[in-house]
């Protein structure tokens, strides 16, 4: 297990219309942030949630187009191949209190959103591709025996 410090606290808001997830890679890639962890709060008047299917080991899409409030969307930022990388998982609401979940995908249209990425410090966090489940994860410990 690795520690980390925080380093500090970014918040912000993203603007009507903004593609969640690409905005707040850029964000954080714009502030040089290659480790943290990021909180949203907000509406969107499109979701693309992703349900990893563990016999084809392939994201299938869950498309919403219709008014939705976030409900929790929480994740992290890592490093792939020297490119910063969000992993998030979102619970999104609608009008009915009907929720719905997933990982998120591109697509996701904002309404309204504000952020907060805690920085952290120290060496990046990366990612790297585990084929076994055709996923891009933090590469396991070595294991202690």
């Amino acid at each position: 297990m690795r520690s980390f410090a925080l380093r500090k606290f970014h918040l912000g808001r993203l603007h009507e219309g903004d593609d969640l997830l690409s905005s707040l890679t850029d964000r954080a890639s714009g502030a040089g942030i290659h480790s943290g962890y990021v909180w949203v709060l907000g509406t969107l008047s499109k979701a693309v949630l992703g349900f990893y299917n563990q016999e084809e080991k392939v994201y299938d899409e869950l498309r919403f187009v219709q008014p939705l409030e976030i409900v929790t969307c929480h994740g992290n930022i890592s490093n792939k191949d020297g490119e910063v990388a969000l992993h998030l998982h979102m619970t999104v609401g609608d009008e009915m209190g009907q929720v719905f979940g997933g990982h998120v995908m591109p697509e996701n249209e904002v309404v309204v959103a504000e952020f907060c990425i805690a920085e952290l410090e120290g060496e990046p966090l990366r990612r790297e591709h585990e084929p076994d489940l055709n996923l891009d994860l933090w590469p396991l410990p070595p294991s202690e025996g």
